[in-house]
């Protein structure tokens, strides 16, 4: 598989190479790959792929096509972790030509400005072909009603739970001792 995006990779910008020569460089082809080390939570391979197609209309005006892949992995099971995927539509707008920089940067410095739409999604792995991240929109104490089996889960995340940072709200804040025993039996040993 990856020699064969290596060569579709390469075939492209072969042809586009022949028209990225015009006089306001109407093609680009980018790609990009990287990788790093993460000291925490133990995160120890990081793979980044990218690659994306701009067609620039004119000399201020241009689209893009971008599509980026990063895998996380761990020593404890490298077959197991994280991927994310994203896939976008950019339009662009050349700030350079707009604010005359290459009067000034001899054609060696330019700025794009990018902005547009784009999917992205996020799976992280604990089997082949299943997905460990489920996350409920909604109040958490109906969800919690409609769970039958107790200690099911390994973590348990709340994220900005009480928005109700005045005393007299303390009846509809989330956090207090008995929503914490509820949660807990949910909580494997």
């Amino acid at each position: 598989m990856a020699k064969k995006i290596t060569l579709l990779l390469l075939f492209l910008t072969l042809c586009v190479g022949g028209n990225a020569q015009r006089k306001f460089d109407q093609y680009s082809l980018e790609a990009g790959y990287g990788m790093g080390i993460s000291g925490a939570p133990g995160i120890t391979e990081f793979a980044h792929f990218e690659v994306a197609f701009r067609y620039m209309v004119d000399e201020y005006w241009g689209i893009k096509f971008d599509y980026g892949s990063d895998k996380f992995r761990t020593n404890d099971t490298p077959e197991l972790g994280t991927d994310y995927r994203r896939y976008s539509v950019q339009g662009v707008y050349n700030l350079g030509r707009a604010l005359y920089m290459s009067d000034y940067a001899d054609g060696y410095f330019n700025m794009l400005a990018h902005g547009g739409l784009g999917y992205s999604s996020l799976k992280s792995i604990t089997k082949k072909n299943t997905d460990n991240i489920k996350i409920f929109q909604g109040n958490v104490l109906e969800f919690l009603d409609c769970i039958k089996e107790p200690k099911i889960f390994n973590e348990i995340w709340i994220l900005f739970p009480d928005p109700w940072p005045k005393a007299r709200h303390h009846k509809r804040r989330l956090l207090n001792i008995n929503f914490l025993e509820l949660i807990y039996s949910y909580l494997k040993d």
